[in-house]
C-alpha cells in the first residue's frame, strides 16, 4: 500500500472501475491512480447485478414530456443511451469481443391492462419520433412468438444490452492493472478527511491523496455523503435449473430478449445461453441500518410469476439466488461530481449505464473538460423528491 496517491478510488465495481478507465483514457498515468476495494473485484452489488441494460429513465418518455417538457425529457433520453454507448466503448477497448457485453439484443416491455396497452402504444410512437425505433406486439403475438400468457401486449424497442457483470468487471480490472492502474483488495477504507484529501484504512494507515472518488455505492454515507442524499434499494436474482434445449424449443422459450413487467417496478427475465431462466427484481426500500434479506422472502415470488407466465415452468427448480442494494439520490437520480470545493468526487449510480457516465463526467471535470451531463447529476443540484420537479427546477 503507497503512502500517497494521485487518485485514490473507493469501491471497484462498476462505479470505481469506470472512473478509472476514463481517467487512464485521458491520459492520466496508470500509476497515479490506486483503487481500494474491502472485499474482492466486484463482490458487492456490481458483481451481482443482472446485467439488463435499457436506454430509458424511471419514467416513460411521455410522461417526461408532459413534466419537463420535450426538450429535455430528450435530453435525459440521450443520457441513458450515452451511458450504454460508453459501455460499449470500454468493451471494444478492453477487447470482449462481445464475450460479456452484447448490445441491442431488443426487449419487450410488457403489460397485462388494456388501458396501459394504450399508453404504450403512444409511448411506441414518441420514442419512435426520437430515433428510439419502438412498435407493439400484441397479445396473441406475444403467446404464439415467445409463449407469453397472460400478457395483453407489450412494447418492443431494440435499445436493450445485455452484460454478464462479474465476467465483465473482471476483465475491466485485468486491463486497467495491465496499464498501471493499482487494484488493492481486502482492504477497506474507513475514513475520509475532506480537508486533507486523506483516506484512513482499517489498523489506522492515513494515506494522502490528491483527489478521491467515491465510488462505493450506499456505502458513501460512511465517508460524510448526507443520508438524504444515498437511497438505498433492495434487489434480488435467481436462476432457475438447466431447462433442456428441446424443452425450451418444444415450449417456444428460446428467447433472447429481455423481458420487463410494466406492473412491477424492476421486474425483469430473460433465457440465458445454458438455458437457466434469469429473473429479477421484487425491490424493497432498505435501510443503512438493516441486513440483507434471506432467499426465503422473495424466492416464492419469483417462482409464482414464472409459473403464471410460463404454465409450463410450475416444479421448476431455482438453484441459485442472491440479492444486493442499489442507491440513487431520492430524485432517482446519479450523484456524479465534485463534492463542495474539495477535491472529492462522488459517483453513486442506479443502473450500471449510469455508472459509465458518472466515471466519464468526473473523468471529464477532473481534467477540466466540458461534460455535457455533468449538471443533471451535480451533487449539489437542487435536490427534490420527484424526477418532473428535479427537472423542473434545471430548466427554470
Amino acid at each position: 500500500v503507497p503512502q500517497k496517491v494521485g487518485i485514490a478510488i473507493i469501491g471497484a465495481g462498476f462505479s470505481g472501475l469506470a472512473a478509472a478507465h476514463f481517467l487512464l483514457e485521458s491520459g492520466v498515468p496508470g500509476r497515479d491512480i490506486v483503487i481500494f476495494e474491502k472485499e474482492n473485484v466486484g463482490s458487492g452489488s456490481s458483481g451481482r447485478s443482472g446485467g439488463f441494460l435499457t436506454a430509458s429513465i424511471e419514467i416513460d418518455f411521455i410522461d417526461a414530456v408532459k413534466d419537463i417538457g420535450r426538450a429535455l425529457a430528450l435530453r435525459t433520453w440521450k443520457a441513458a443511451e450515452y451511458g450504454i454507448d460508453l459501455m460499449k466503448e470500454v468493451s471494444d477497448s478492453i477487447g470482449d469481443n462481445g464475450k460479456y457485453f452484447r448490445h441491442n439484443l431488443g426487449y419487450l416491455y410488457l403489460t397485462e391492462d388494456d388501458e396501459y396497452l394504450r399508453v404504450l402504444r403512444n409511448e411506441a410512437r414518441a420514442l419512435s419520433s426520437i430515433g428510439n425505433t419502438a412498435t407493439i406486439v400484441s397479445g396473441n403475438d406475444l403467446k404464439t412468438k415467445f409463449n407469453l400468457t397472460g400478457y395483453k401486449g407489450a412494447l418492443y424497442s431494440h435499445k436493450a444490452s445485455f452484460i454478464l457483470s462479474i465476467g465483465f468487471i473482471n476483465q475491466m480490472s485485468r486491463f486497467l492493472a495491465a496499464n498501471g492502474v493499482r487494484i488493492i483488495e481486502n482492504t477497506e477504507v474507513i475514513e475520509i478527511d475532506r480537508k486533507s484529501t486523506s483516506i484512513m484504512l482499517s489498523g489506522g494507515r492515513t494515506i494522502k491523496c490528491g483527489s478521491i472518488i467515491i465510488a462505493s455505492n450506499y456505502h458513501a454515507v460512511k465517508f460524510g455523503v448526507p443520508k438524504k442524499l444515498v437511497e438505498p434499494v433492495e434487489t434480488y436474482l435467481a436462476l432457475t435449473e438447466p431447462l433442456p434445449v428441446d424443452f425450451l424449443r418444444k415450449h417456444n422459450m428460446l428467447i433472447k430478449h429481455l423481458m420487463w413487467d410494466s406492473e412491477e417496478i424492476y421486474s425483469y427475465f430473460t433465457i440465458l445461453d445454458d438455458g437457466r431462466i434469469m429473473i429479477g427484481g421484487h425491490d424493497k426500500n432498505f435501510s443503512h441500518n438493516t441486513k440483507l434479506r434471506t432467499e426465503v422472502d422473495f424466492i416464492h415470488h419469483f417462482y409464482e410469476y414464472l409459473a403464471k407466465h410460463f404454465p409450463e415452468l410450475r416444479g421448476v427448480r431455482f438453484q441459485k439466488m442472491w440479492s444486493g442494494v442499489i442507491a440513487s439520490a431520492p430524485d432517482t437520480y446519479p450523484l456524479a461530481g465534485r463534492m463542495g470545493n474539495t477535491n472529492v468526487y462522488i459517483s453513486l449510480n442506479n443502473g450500471i449505464p449510469f455508472c459509465f457516465l458518472s466515471g466519464k463526467i468526473i473523468a471529464d471535470i477532473m481534467r477540466e473538460k466540458t461534460s455535457e451531463y455533468a449538471d443533471l447529476f451535480a451533487p449539489d443540484r437542487k435536490m427534490v423528491a420527484s424526477t418532473a420537479q428535479i427537472f423542473q427546477a434545471l430548466k427554470g
